[in-house]
């Protein structure tokens, strides 16, 4: 029984070989209790332009992937920053990781780079985990039906997912996600992360849940649909005096496969092939044009094991 059932499992893993590009756009939307804005109520949204290039394994053999920002547009209340690109690459530099097929990050280059505030969800060094490296998958493979968990570290906390393959075809897959995580941290006045007691104004518990769909190609190994709504409840409680108040700030992540260069290395070696003389018929003109098509392109459930239905 447990050969047949584990033969109905359809594998699920990630791919991303040399040469293949894969441009996602990216939305993050946040509204309430806005840190940045000292906890006045707002509505802030980044709009990112996200390029993927598949690298050749590491030394031992793990998939690789590098990642960047290629656009950003940034809005407060809908009205237009005067940010540029630039002024974030600081934050998010292009970033190379090494995973292990089913998508658990094994190494990254990313800097311990921190925010003056911190946002419920967003951890500078694990935006590859927001943005295209969204699932891991059960070694196994996955079935309709089938639920897993995992966690991932966010901060000093672990984010707990807790997922549910709601559709398997042999080419695509659609997971439903739910993720908690709890954390305490310190705040100044201004809502800055405090590096400790003597210089916090405040201290701040927050609980963060969220649920979502993740669509997944099968074939080509890529994740090409995100969308998960998450709600962060803060308690806050003043460390002189004692007042306490409570803070809520939801947000929505979408991300979209926009392109898919999956053969850009074997379209360029072709092209290469077909401009070659050797190539020419010889009652051909000299110069040949050839248009070639772009290609198919944390906390309860932090306490369940890795991998448990």
């Amino acid at each position: 029984m447990i050969a047949i059932a584990a033969a109905l499992l359809i594998p699920a893993s990630y791919s991303f070989p040399p040469g293949r590009t894969l441009t996602y756009e990216m939305s993050v939307t946040f509204e309430g209790a806005l840190p940045l804005l000292g906890g006045e109520q707002a509505k802030a949204e980044l709009r990112l332009g996200v390029r993927v290039e598949g690298l050749k394994p590491d030394d031992d053999g793990n998939v690789r992937a590098s990642s960047e920002l290629t656009s950003l547009k940034a809005l407060l209340n809908d009205t237009p920053l005067p940010f540029e690109l630039e002024n974030v690459k600081a934050y998010f530099p292009k970033t190379t990781v090494s995973l292990s097929p089913q998508g658990r990050v094994l190494k990254t280059d990313a800097p311990d780079t921190k925010l003056p505030v911190r946002l419920p969800g967003l951890d500078l060094k694990r935006f590859p985990d927001v943005s295209y490296l969204p699932l891991e998958f059960p070694e196994g493979g996955i079935e309709e039906g089938k639920e897993w968990t995992f966690a991932r570290r966010f901060g000093d906390t672990d984010m707990a997912y807790l997922c549910k393959a709601v559709a398997v075809s042999e080419s695509e897959a659609k997971v439903e996600v739910r993720i908690e995580q709890r954390y305490t941290t310190l705040e100044t006045e201004g809502m800055q992360e405090a590096a400790d007691e003597e210089s916090a104004f405040a201290k701040v518990s927050t609980a963060l849940s969220g649920s979502g769909v993740i669509e997944f190609d099968l074939k080509r190994g890529i994740a090409t649909k995100v969308s998960m709504d998450t709600e962060a409840i803060s308690q806050v409680e003043e460390l002189k005096g004692g007042k306490k108040s409570e803070r809520r700030l939801k947000a929505k992540l979408s991300v979209k496969l926009a392109s898919a260069g999956s053969d850009g290395a074997r379209a360029r070696s072709l092209q290469q092939r077909m401009a070659s003389p050797a190539n020419t018929d010889a009652t051909c003109p000299s110069t040949m044009q050839i248009n070639l098509p772009s290609g198919p392109t944390r906390t309860a459930l932090a306490s369940r094991p890795s991998g448990s239905t």
